[in-house]
């Protein structure tokens, strides 16, 4: 039996917003994203590799967790007779959560493309041990010490509140505890580095915001 929605918005409004959200995040923050970084600099930016660390794990972890994020999605909106195996959250699927989950993911998305514009060619996925430190402490990087994670976790989180389901639930717990485990790596790597400079942007700036 399939989800029942009253919505004021149809459900293939929805599946459409969906679609067109997925390709502008993957083809802005990670495809468009990387190739400008390997422009500038000459190497691929996603620092995770094949040894046996915390780094490179959390980081197989995160890209399981984004993979699984969108194929929620994919189910959704292609494949909507296998979408009670994700077990919907019928309570929660109210119109006015569903509009606040649009505008909070569009919002989100342009929030890490801002912060990922700011670091410009520092830009990086995971820990790059052979490049030179440089902190980054202005624009919105003077509001939260970690932007981009910041708004990848509200992603999906907006996720979670377009299709409440407790695999959606399960994800934006799951990414939100990972990413906490990565800025706090990160920031270890930073005090090992950079420690005065960086114990003192700790001081004046949150981590999350």
């Amino acid at each position: 039996e399939k989800s029942s929605r009253s919505y004021t918005i149809s459900m293939n409004t929805i599946k459409l917003f969906l679609l067109v959200y997925i390709f502008s995040y993957l083809a802005l923050i990670f495809f468009w994203r990387i190739y400008i970084t390997w422009k500038k600099t000459g190497s691929n930016p996603i620092k995770y590799d094949a040894e046996d660390s915390a780094h490179n794990f959390i980081g197989k972890i995160f890209i399981m967790l984004l993979g699984f994020s969108i194929g929620t999605a994919l189910i959704y909106i292609f494949f909507e007779e296998f979408y009670n195996l994700l077990i919907p959250i019928n309570s929660l699927e109210l119109p006015f959560l569903s509009i606040f989950g649009f505008i909070i993911s569009w919002l989100s998305l342009l929030w890490v493309f801002v912060g990922q514009s700011q670091m410009g060619a520092d830009w990086r996925i995971g820990v790059d041990k052979d490049k030179k430190i440089k902190i980054i402490n202005k624009g919105i990087f003077g509001f939260s010490r970690h932007p981009i994670y910041l708004g990848v976790i509200t992603t999906s989180f907006s996720l979670f509140l377009i299709m409440p389901n407790i695999i959606n639930l399960f994800l934006f717990i799951t990414t939100s505890l990972i990413l906490n485990i990565q800025a706090r790596l990160e920031e270890e790597y930073l005090l090992q580095k950079k420690k005065k400079e960086y114990t003192e942007y700790k001081s004046k700036t949150p981590r999350w915001l």
